[in-house]
C-alpha cells in the first residue's frame, strides 16, 4: 500500500512538471510577442517580474537566516519552504541578462548626451554609469547566490550526517555574516535597479521598503 502510494504521488509530480513545461513555453511566447509589439514596455514588465519574483526569493534568504541565528528549532519545516524559494536566487544570474540589453530603454542615465544637459545627473555619473552599475550588480548576485548555496548545502548536510556543533557554528556565523551583507546588498540594488528608473528622485529609506515587502512577499 505504501509503494502504490509512493507511486502515485511520483506520478503526480511528473505530470506536474510536464504542464510546467508546456504554461512556460507559453510564457516564453507570450513575452516574445510582447517583445516585438512594445519593446521599451517589455522591458518595463520584465525587470517588474524580476524583482517581484527574486524579492521572494531575497525574503526566504532572510527569514533563513534569522532561524539559524535564533536557533529556532520549531521552525525546522517552515524553514524548509524558504530554503526550497531561496534556491532561485542562483537562477537570477541568468535572468539579469535581458536586463542588460535593455539599458537603454530602462534606465534615462545610460543616455550621454541626455546626462550632459542635466546638471542633477552630471553630479550622479560618477555613480550612474554602466560599467560601475554592471559591477555592483555582479556583487549583489553572487553574494546572494553564495549564501543561498552555503545556507542550503549546509541544512542538507545537517539532514544526513545529524547534529555537528561545528556545522552549527559555520551555519550560524554564515547568517551572521549574511545578515550584514544581505541588508547592504538588498538596499544598493533597490536603489540601483529600481529608485534609478527615475534618477531626479531619491529617498534614502527606499531599501527599508524594498526588504519589507521582499519579506512580507517571502512570509505570505
Amino acid at each position: 500500500m505504501e509503494f502504490d502510494s509512493l507511486n502515485k504521488k511520483l506520478e503526480e509530480k511528473g505530470s506536474n512538471g510536464k504542464l510546467a513545461l508546456i504554461l512556460g513555453v507559453i510564457g516564453l511566447a507570450a513575452s516574445a510577442f510582447g517583445y516585438f509589439q512594445a519593446e521599451e514596455q517589455f522591458y518595463f514588465s520584465y525587470l517588474t517580474a524580476f524583482f517581484f519574483w527574486g524579492s521572494i526569493a531575497l525574503g526566504s534568504l532572510f527569514f533563513t537566516m534569522v532561524k539559524h541565528l535564533t536557533n529556532a528549532t520549531w521552525s525546522v519545516v517552515l524553514r524548509r519552504i524558504s530554503e526550497a524559494f531561496m534556491a532561485f536566487l542562483p537562477l537570477m544570474i541568468i535572468f539579469f541578462i535581458p536586463i542588460i540589453f535593455g539599458m537603454k530603454h530602462l534606465y534615462h542615465w545610460t543616455d550621454v548626451e541626455a546626462v550632459k544637459h542635466d546638471a542633477l545627473l552630471t553630479k550622479k555619473v560618477g555613480y550612474l554609469n554602466t560599467t560601475f552599475f554592471y559591477i555592483r550588480s555582479a556583487v549583489y548576485l553572487i553574494v546572494w547566490t553564495v549564501l543561498a548555496r552555503v545556507l542550503y548545502k549546509a541544512s542538507v548536510r545537517q539532514d544526513t550526517e545529524g547534529h555537528s556543533d561545528a556545522l552549527d557554528k559555520k551555519i550560524k556565523g554564515t547568517s551572521a555574516a549574511g545578515i550584514i551583507l544581505f541588508a547592504l546588498t538588498i538596499t544598493y540594488a533597490a536603489f540601483d535597479w529600481l529608485m534609478s528608473l527615475d534618477p531626479h528622485w531619491f529617498s534614502t529609506i527606499y531599501g527599508v521598503y524594498i526588504f519589507g515587502g521582499a519579506f512580507l512577499a517571502a512570509i505570505c
